[in-house]
């Protein structure tokens, strides 16, 4: 009985201590320089495809958001060029049927514009002044007066002149809220009282009769006419002897860099 014990815990010592020689080599050959190398590679080989495929989404995804962002600047530019485009038609529409009114008048009355004109640049706008306000460059120094109409691209009015300094000057929008101003429905051929509404925004009431469509030219009353809006927004009610006719400045306020003030 004692020999049996004796063998089995010989076996048992020579089992533990080859285990451990095992374990002396396998942590030599491990942190070998060789071994680490071919450990190294090893991983690098299972892993590779991976950090290949993460840096190809990567390339993408900024290629992707580089077109998102060229893609809204284009939006933008399309946005601008469109307000600037409505804004030739208009001045297009009207500038043949303003030089020959503004012809015949001068010839049947003796009638000359006034030469006082200044150019000036628009330096503040909404929301940096207030609203359906501007701030121009230009002021007593340069020969701006109080009351001289403000207008652009030669056929727009917009507003008119309300505080002048020695350097500067402000204009009040024609959409400056109760802002009045005598108006003509170009094709009803009938006169009302446009008032502003704020926002670049204005109306007037005709009666409901009349016949007005979406589209229709609202010019100033007086000598030499402007135009003073698209009409946009027809609303009627057969309740009400009047209907409101909605318009707006013609021009994108935002975009407009300089004005021609005149008496």
């Amino acid at each position: 009985m004692r020999k049996q014990y004796r063998q089995n815990k010989k076996r048992g010592f020579k089992k533990r201590t080859t285990l451990a020689v095992l374990l002396v080599f396998l942590l030599l050959v491990i942190f070998s320089g060789g071994a680490r190398e071919i450990v190294a590679k090893s991983v690098s080989t299972v892993f590779y495809p991976f950090a290949k495929t993460g840096q190809i989404i990567s390339k993408r995804w900024h290629n992707f958001a580089g077109i998102l962002k060229n893609k809204k600047k284009m939006n933008l530019e399309i946005d601008r060029l469109a307000e600037e485009n409505e804004t030739l038609e208009v001045v297009a529409l009207s500038a043949d049927r303003l030089k020959e009114e503004n012809i015949e008048l001068k010839a049947l009355f003796g009638r000359e514009r006034e030469k006082n004109v200044v150019l000036a640049s628009v330096i503040m706008r909404p929301p940096q002044s207030p609203y359906d306000m501007l701030v121009l460059d230009a002021g007593a120094k340069e020969g701006v007066r109080l009351g001289m109409k403000a207008v652009a691209h030669g056929e727009i009015l917009i507003g008119y002149v309300t505080e002048v300094s020695e350097v500067s000057s402000k204009v009040k929008l024609l959409s400056f809220p109760k802002e009045e101003i005598g108006v003509i429905l170009e094709n009803a051929s009938i006169s009302a009282i446009a008032v502003g509404t704020g926002g670049g925004n204005m109306e007037l009431q005709i009666p409901g009769q009349i016949e007005v469509a979406i589209g229709e030219s609202i010019i100033t009353t007086g000598i030499f006419p402007y135009t003073a809006g698209i009409a946009e927004k027809i609303e009627a009610d057969t309740n009400n002897p009047f209907k409101k006719i909605i318009f707006r400045l013609p021009i994108n306020i935002n975009y407009l860099r300089s004005v021609i003030l005149t008496e």
